[in-house]
């Protein structure tokens, strides 16, 4: 059984900076965590290895927000993807991205033709929405750690799925493949 390096009742409720050891050790336990389940998102009241680190994790968040973290604790977390900031939409982002992820490991790429549905979502309007949101003019609505995933997966911004409205007769679109049909039939 691992020692468990964060006891609640002699930790200073001010992030006492001079505990280095008990910290290091629950980061190499958020380490560990990430490597099992691929994200540092502990919930609140998660144990691991007999841990509070959910409650611990919550503690960066918060000591961070109140400058009660050291530099160096900031960068090691960042390192790792800690994410400082959690919203509800970043769940169902989260989400669709893991069905993208799985998309890729069957079909070998991201280019999810636009109409395809898996487990009731629409992906490939999800991935048509994060090429318009990353190309938006006026305001990039995508997060950094957004775009850090989508192209570490091998995401390809530019790919343009076949659309239903490009579908039309006299679109540009539609003319080029009529013609590369009409050589490769005749």
């Amino acid at each position: 059984m691992m020692e468990q390096p964060y006891d609640e009742q002699s930790h200073d409720e001010q992030f006492n900076a001079d505990d280095h050891e008990a910290w290091e050790k629950n980061f190499q336990l958020l380490v560990e965590y990430k490597k099992q389940e691929g994200h540092c998102n502990v919930p609140r009241v998660y144990k691991f290895r007999d841990v509070r680190l959910g409650h611990w994790v919550n503690r960066q968040r918060t000591g961070k927000k109140w400058n009660f973290l050291e530099e160096y604790q900031i960068e090691r977390l960042e390192s790792i993807g800690f994410e400082w900031e959690l919203h509800p939409e970043d769940a169902l982002w989260k989400k669709q991205f893991q069905l993208l992820v799985e998309f890729k490991e069957l079909e070998g790429h991201c280019n999810v033709p636009y109409n395809y549905e898996v487990e009731g979502k629409q992906l490939g309007h999800w991935v048509q929405e994060q090429r318009e949101r990353f190309y938006e003019e006026d305001n990039n609505t995508m997060k950094e750690y957004q775009i850090r995933r989508l192209e570490s997966i091998g995401f390809e911004w530019g790919h343009q799925p076949l659309h239903h409205d490009d579908a039309e007769q006299d679109s540009p679109l539609w003319e080029s493949c009529f013609q590369i049909i009409d050589i490769c039939v005749y």
